[in-house]
């Protein structure tokens, strides 16, 4: 106290931190003026007077204390409301002088739990990252990241400032100086030139990690990145590619168009002429098949999701991503199915929980309240009082039962096995072209989180899928984190809720298997009644181009109908091919249907005598009539016996990919081919005639 009283008269000058021993002498003439005034002892103050200064002092810096980047970020809103908001009298607030108190969405609790999930998993995907690249740098011998980040730095922009040459800020830079440098282990003190410091921070993978409640927008939780102090940019601002975390956003507009979840859709290879010869590619490089939605989003298959957003149109996709709180441009282009456009972690975690509370959309809240230093409030911030509807709430529910199957058996079950998280999750992985970004995307009835980790240079990255998909790179980051929130018993209650229950109708609606090797059906106009072959032999019903040999695979149970008597006409009735077992897959056995393809339709192999009626005897008919039945997919019943059997041709050879051409798609321009000498166009003639 004593001291204090002294630094009154010349608070720098007396300054115990910076003068201490003159701070003393003036601490002891305030103890001998308590002397005369009798408020201390002689004996007290000889004793007093012999103690030495004792100084504790620890500076507080921005980058200190809980959610630096979020107090950051609310110092800049803060500003920008004190200028647009006079007092009464008409002069601006001062945020630093007038004492507001401002009240703010932070979780001072799961604030912590989020700093330590970033650290702790940050520190081991570093260790991991320097052992995948040994001695080798990710960005090889290539010169211009080095000096792009050389004249982004404060150095370069002092001694520029100095006008010092090109030359001297070379050598500058050569010069071993005594700095500190962050490392996972805590802050090192050494001898480094400024260049090794940037190669060294260049090496660093970065983090940003946001959590919020879906149903007010009040943002929980806020990581910018591993470190405030080193690397102050935000990365919850911060826009990258995405990757199929904007799948759901392409699923969701099938679904408000009337899609059902359960169409299935061949996994296959297409090239699409119209846009420059595209051909998208699974990242396991695997087709055949079918898969539902469901299915096609567990697994995030690439095809399936381009050939959903062409059927639901690419500019209707983006008005559903807008009304869902995405602002950033996003290019009409196939290719947003796969995650190409360019968003940050906020507009993310903004339009998922869309798909958390029903199909609200609702805006990140930071700041609850202000007031002034007595207490009188000076504003109330309720930005989603009145929410607006992104989509339907039959469509938020079935993507978010989608979204759960992502979490149990797909892509994201890690957080079931390693993290062993009990809670009702929903979430999707995202994984961006060469490994460059890993996202998850991730939420509760109560909580959504979205978490980003990459590098600041897009070379710097894992060289493989297994170290970087989004599984692994970001993931562990929300497990963690919602591993410590169950752990708490203030959230014990928020861990034990579940969704909404569904209605009956949606349950059945999801009621398909997620994959199989030709689309299962149940009614309706479009399916047809194509009898079964038997295929445990030699046959010649099959697709051009495809070999007789097919894999078999198991096959859920198909349902199965009357098959009505055939009417008598006097035209000439397409031929079909006999029932038999092995046909149509079911429990006991599997097989496919196969036909040759015509002017695009499926022909049944010519056979001896008129077309064929359902025996009742065999095969995978039951005896009473009833015959087990397929989809072919785009196919249409015509009124009497006579099918129009149009289907796409099954891609048994995944390097030949299907072409596709798209009616009224923007012309792009294409590739001039080189053109075939006369003898090679001989050549091909011949061939398609089956000349030697």
């Amino acid at each position: 106290a004593a001291t204090l009283v002294g630094m009154l008269k010349a608070p720098t000058r007396y300054s115990p931190r910076r003068y201490p021993e003159r701070s003393q002498k003036r601490r002891n003439v305030v103890l001998s003026q308590m002397v005369k005034s009798s408020y201390l002892t002689k004996r007290k103050y000889d004793e007093l007077k012999k103690q030495p200064m004792k100084i504790n002092y620890n500076r507080v810096s921005q980058s200190d204390g809980l959610a630096p980047h979020f107090r950051s970020m609310l110092k800049k809103e803060l500003q920008k409301w004190c200028k647009d908001n006079p007092k009464a009298d008409g002069t601006a607030y001062n945020v630093f002088v007038d004492g507001l108190q401002i009240y703010t969405s932070i979780d001072a609790k799961m604030q912590g739990y989020a700093e330590d999930a970033v650290a702790m998993h940050m520190k081991k995907l570093q260790q991991d990252f320097k052992k995948h690249w040994g001695k080798e740098r990710p960005w090889g011998n290539s010169k211009d990241l080095i000096e792009a980040a050389q004249k982004r730095s404060d150095r370069y922009r002092s001694l520029e400032k100095q006008r010092k040459t090109k030359l001297e800020i070379s050598r500058a830079f050569r010069k071993p100086v005594p700095m500190s440098v962050f490392t996972h282990a805590g802050v090192r003190d050494t001898t480094m030139n400024p260049l090794d410091s940037i190669r060294h921070y260049l090496q660093f993978l970065n983090t940003g990690f946001m959590v919020m409640d879906p149903q007010n927008g009040h943002v929980k939780a806020y990581v910018g990145s591993i470190d405030h102090k080193y690397f102050p940019y935000d990365h919850t601002t911060s826009k990258r590619q995405v990757g199929s975390t904007f799948k759901p956003i392409v699923y969701a507009t099938a679904l408000n168009q009337g899609k059902e979840a359960c169409n299935y859709y061949p996994n296959e290879l297409r090239t699409y002429v119209d846009y420059d010869d595209w051909t998208p590619r699974n990242s396991d490089d695997k087709y055949g098949g079918y898969y539902t939605m469901r299915g096609a989003l567990a697994n995030s298959v690439n095809t399936v999701s381009v050939q959903i957003v062409m059927e639901a149109g690419m500019d209707t996709v983006i008005q559903l991503a807008e009304k869902m709180g995405i602002e950033s441009d996003i290019p009409q282009v196939p290719s947003i199915a796969l995650g190409t456009a360019e968003l940050s972690l906020q507009e993310m975690v903004q339009a998922y929980a869309s798909f958390a509370n029903g199909g609200y959309k609702v805006e990140p809240t930071f700041i609850t309240s202000i007031k002034t230093a007595t207490g009188k409030t000076v504003k109330t911030f309720n930005p989603n009082k009145h929410k607006e509807r992104a989509m339907k709430r039959e469509v938020a529910e079935t993507m978010t039962e989608m979204l759960t199957s992502v979490v149990d058996s797909g892509t994201a079950r890690r957080l079931r096995f390693k993290y062993n998280l009990p809670n009702t999750i929903a979430g999707k992985t995202g994984t961006t072209q060469s490994h460059t970004d890993g996202w998850f995307m991730g939420y509760t009835p109560n909580l959504v989180a979205g978490v980003w980790t990459g590098g600041a240079d897009r070379r710097v990255r894992f060289r493989d899928i297994g170290n970087g998909q989004g599984a692994n790179l970001a993931l562990p980051i929300w497990g963690l984190f919602m591993k410590r929130v169950n752990d708490d018993p203030r959230f014990k209650r928020d861990a034990n809720k579940k969704f909404a229950n569904y209605s009956s109708n949606l349950e059945d609606d999801l009621n398909c298997p997620a994959y199989a090797d030709f689309p299962p059906i149940t009614s309706g106009p479009d399916y047809v009644i194509i009898e079964e072959e038997d295929m445990t032999g030699p046959s010649d019903f099959r697709y051009d181009d495809e070999e007789p040999e097919i894999k078999r695979a198991p096959a859920p149970t198909y349902p199965t109908r009357p098959v009505e008597p055939a009417k008598s006409t006097t035209e000439q009735q397409p031929k079909r091919p006999s029932v038999n077992s092995g046909g149509l897959p079911d429990n006991s056995n599997s097989g496919i249907v196969r036909g040759s393809k015509i002017k695009g339709k499926l022909r049944p192999p010519s056979q001896s005598g008129s077309g064929s009626t359902a025996s009742t005897g065999g095969g995978n008919n039951d005896g009473k009539g009833n015959v087990r039945f397929f989809k072919i997919p785009g196919a249409k019943e015509k009124s009497g016996s006579q099918q129009n059997l149009t289907a796409p041709r099954r891609n048994a050879n995944p390097d030949k990919p299907k072409v596709v051409k798209l009616k009224n798609a923007p012309k792009v321009k294409k590739k001039e081919k080189k053109k075939k000498k006369f003898g090679e166009r001989l050549k091909g003639l011949f061939k398609r005639k089956g000349n030697d």
